[in-house]
């Protein structure tokens, strides 16, 4: 008979980062796989990403993690800005490690999986971190960058890599790992990887907006600027925020728009297997989105951000996809392809030897 005080399901501490909702967006497969496979999984995270993951896992039980609380610059130069705000990441890095030994310890956990939390690991316990990027792309300090960052994930048990592990990459560079004994690479890591084409399209565009402010809101105001220019056109948004929307009476004068602040994995699959097009920022989650969505996409990096900055350069003649920078964006003459980007939807990771890791 078990102990009193030892649960009888293993139990999972799954860490989320909240910088946009692509880190959450791409847990979802993971953890529900967890779940599939009988492991009681306990999510951690805060801001927008944590509200995305109470809504996909509404059963499970929800820890609240400090906020990196990442501010960005209205600029293009975001490194000034981001290099003042390293000793509250530090120490919200600190404040997380610390909670997490907490939480293990009270909560008989088997293993921690942490996506991006650089300070979400265990002592004693395997500790997974899934990433993408094990070797940033940066114009300035990247030697420097690498060795702080490296410094904190090889700590890590395993490294889950959700990419190629043969070229061609999706995250190109980014993904290389300088420890191929500790590196399990997963593929394109969607909750689309099940989906089926629809017979029939109700959207021309599917816009999702996300990522840190005030650059969302930004281009949430280029895309309301212009959105007389698809007058003819039905059109969903997503906003990709929790802030309601400033101009109240916008939707109500144009009908065919559809626009919601935040829908559920469930929903948003619903909705984009009906989209003709997607227009979206170039995060990385997105660009796994499109292997199994197989529709045309107009994505633009975030100003100043390097890792997006870098894919749009190493995406720039992937078939599928168009680039625009911001200033760029043009409503009216927004360019389009026939085809979907050509990546393997056959990549299928062997879950259980990779949760073996907790048993």
């Amino acid at each position: 008979m078990a102990n009193a005080t030892t649960p009888t399901q293993k139990r999972i501490l799954y860490g989320v980062l909240n910088w946009g909702l692509g880190h959450a967006s791409r847990s979802v497969p993971v953890i529900q796989k967890l779940l599939d496979a009988g492991f009681e999984v306990i999510i951690a995270s805060d801001g927008l990403a944590l509200a995305y993951l109470k809504k996909a896992f509404p059963q499970v039980t929800h820890k609240k993690l400090p906020s990196y609380n990442i501010q960005y610059s209205t600029s293009k130069h975001q490194l000034p800005k981001l290099l003042v705000q390293l000793p509250k990441i530090f120490l919200a890095i600190q404040r997380e490690r610390r909670l997490c030994q907490k939480w293990a310890k009270e909560l008989h956990i088997c293993g921690v999986i942490s996506d991006n939390r650089l300070g979400f690991r265990a002592d004693a316990l395997p500790s997974v971190y899934l990433t993408h990027q094990l070797f940033m792309q940066l114009k300035y300090g990247r030697w420097l960058a690498n060795v702080l960052h490296q410094n904190y994930y090889r700590k890590f048990s395993t490294f889950w890599i959700p990419d190629y592990e043969s070229s061609p990459r999706l995250a190109g560079d980014l993904s290389k790992s300088l420890w191929p004994t500790k590196s399990n690479f997963l593929g394109a890591l969607s909750h689309f990887s099940d989906i089926s084409a629809a017979t029939t399209k109700t959207y021309r565009w599917a816009m999702l907006l996300s990522g840190p402010e005030p650059l969302r809101s930004r281009l949430e105001q280029t895309i309301f600027d212009q959105h007389s220019k698809l007058h003819d056109a039905n059109i969903l948004l997503v906003r990709g925020t929790q802030k309601k929307l400033a101009t109240a009476n916008w939707q109500s004068a144009n009908e065919n728009w559809e626009v919601y602040d935040l829908l559920t994995h469930l929903e948003l699959k619903e909705k984009l297997v009906k989209s003709e097009n997607l227009l979206s920022r170039l995060g990385y989650s997105t660009l796994m989105d499109l292997v199994y969505l197989q529709i045309p996409a107009v994505l633009i990096p975030t100003p100043g951000q390097p890792e997006q900055e870098y894919l749009a350069v190493y995406h720039k003649n992937t078939v599928g996809i168009s680039i625009l920078q911001e200033h760029e964006l043009n409503l009216g003459d927004l360019p389009q392809t026939e085809k979907g980007i050509n990546f393997s939807k056959e990549f299928t990771p062997n879950w259980d030897q990779l949760f073996s890791i907790f048993t």
